[in-house]
Parts: C-alpha cells; structure tokens; sequence
C-alpha cells in the first residue's frame, strides 16, 4: 500500500465507500501494534497516509481512525511509534479484548 502499488484497490474501497450515501469511520491498519500484524512504523505510516490520501482525492465522507490493540507492544516499539500524524488521522481507538 505504500508504494502505491495497491492504489487501484484502495480506490475501488474508497469509491464503495462513497457510494453508501452514508459517513464511515475506516479503521486503517487497526491493531497496527499487535504481535499478530506485520506491522511495521516505516511502512505502517506512509500506508496510513496514502489511504488517507486517496480517500480525501475521492472526497469520501470518512473519519480515519488509528486504533492500536493493548496487547503488548512489540518487541523495542512503543504504539506512538506508529503514529502517522493529526492531519491524517481523525479518530483514535482502542481495542481491549
């Protein structure tokens, strides 16, 4: 996702999306810091963005949400490691089971 190399994809989400009629939150990446996900903040961020990105190119009536699970970090990276910033993330969540 980052690279762009699935931005058809995320185009063809976002344009669904739209298509509802309706706002959606769109978790991206949620439970990005959880030991089960590849996760990692190099990559997780510029994806994050670029979703953010096309999501606002197809003026979708979306709210971002980062959402972080409270399952121990990962090893030597703390959950801020992975924040992509306050222009692309609108909502902010947590997972607690």
């Amino acid at each position: 996702v980052a690279s762009g190399a699935l931005d058809a994809k995320v185009r063809e989400f976002a344009l669904a999306c739209k298509s509802l009629g309706v706002p959606v939150y769109v978790h991206i990446g949620y439970e990005f810091n959880g030991f089960w996900n590849g996760y990692k903040p190099a990559t997780f961020i510029p994806a994050f963005r670029r979703v953010t990105q096309i999501l606002r190119e197809e003026q979708v009536n979306a709210a971002t949400v980062w959402c972080a699970s409270l399952a121990p970090d990962k090893p030597g990276l703390a959950i801020r490691d992975f924040y992509p910033g306050d222009d692309v993330v609108d909502w902010w969540g947590v997972d607690l089971f």
